[in-house]
């Protein structure tokens, strides 16, 4: 899977790079997760989030998108992750927006200061994210 942000869509690709099927997201997606079951695709100039069945579904294109998620705190997201049970997404406007994956409920979203989060990881317990500027790292 791979997501075109010229062209708003999630691709799915054979082995040999044939796109196999085309999802639509939102504008400009950015840089997806798995979380085993389902693809996280923010979207940065739609302040969503497009959440995508990957995984037990006959359905193809628009009919694999489980949910378009646009509230928590969504500003101009770019980067997802995920620890085992929650995905985090990093927000450019200077917050983190976290779900739980299993049920896509929303536990919250969290300020990261002035300077936008860019990535972000997980080791399993903690995500780590760095930051625009400044070499910053934190955990949470």
């Amino acid at each position: 899977w791979v997501a075109n942000s010229s062209d708003g869509a999630l691709y799915k690709l054979s082995s040999t790079g044939t796109v196999l099927e085309t999802v639509p997201v939102g504008l400009s997606p950015q840089f997806p997760i798995f979380d085993g079951m389902n693809i996280w695709v923010p979207n940065f100039f739609s302040n969503s989030v497009t959440v995508v069945r990957a995984i037990g579904t006959s359905a193809t294109g628009a009919g694999r998108v489980l949910a378009t998620l646009t509230s928590n705190g969504l500003d101009q997201p770019s980067v997802a992750a995920f620890d085992g049970e929650r995905i985090a997404v990093t927000n450019y406007g200077g917050s983190i927006s976290v779900w739980r994956a299993t049920d896509l409920i929303r536990i919250g979203y969290y300020s990261a200061g002035p300077v936008g989060p860019l990535g972000i990881c997980s080791d399993g317990i903690n995500f780590w994210v760095t930051f625009n500027s400044q070499g910053m790292l934190a955990r949470f």
